[in-house]
């Protein structure tokens, strides 16, 4: 039977509502042009007028795009 050794926190510690906001079921959705062009890096030659994201509804679990 081991023991585990618990370590005094090193650094700074979030409070408690920083903790709690951490623990949520949340994601960081990140849209760009490519977004719309199915690429994973541009370069640069996309059209601005093509980031339209009018049917993303960030509610749902997972974004479709076409």
């Amino acid at each position: 039977m081991s023991k585990e050794k618990i370590l005094a926190p090193y650094g700074a510690v979030p409070t408690e509502i920083q903790y709690e906001w951490l623990n949520r079921k949340t994601a960081f959705i990140h849209i760009t042009v490519n977004t719309f062009t199915g690429k994973e890096w541009g370069d640069g030659s996309e059209s601005p007028s093509i980031f339209n994201p009018e049917r993303l509804d960030a509610r749902k679990r997972r974004v479709q795009y076409s």
